[in-house]
C-alpha cells in the first residue's frame, strides 16, 4: 500500500474550517503532484463511502414519493 511521504504540521492548520476551503488548504500544504493525486483519490474514496450511508439533505423534501 502507498502511504504518502510526511508532510509535517502547520501551526496555521485550521481544523474548525469545513467543505471547499479545508480541501484546499489540505492540498496545498502537500509536497508534489503526486501526492495530491494520491490525496485526492483517498478524499474522494472517503467522501463516497460517507455519502453512501447520508444522503443529501437536499432530497428530504422528496422523500414522502419514495414511501417513506
Amino acid at each position: 500500500m502507498f502511504s504518502p511521504p510526511s508532510c509535517g504540521t502547520s501551526p496555521a492548520s485550521n481544523r474548525a474550517t469545513a467543505g471547499f476551503e479545508a480541501l484546499h488548504g489540505a492540498q496545498q500544504r502537500l509536497p508534489d503532484d503526486s501526492t495530491r493525486d494520491w490525496f485526492n483519490a483517498q478524499f474522494g474514496t472517503l467522501q463516497g463511502i460517507r455519502e453512501a450511508p447520508y444522503p443529501d439533505l437536499r432530497l428530504e423534501p422528496h422523500r414522502s414519493d419514495y414511501g417513506e
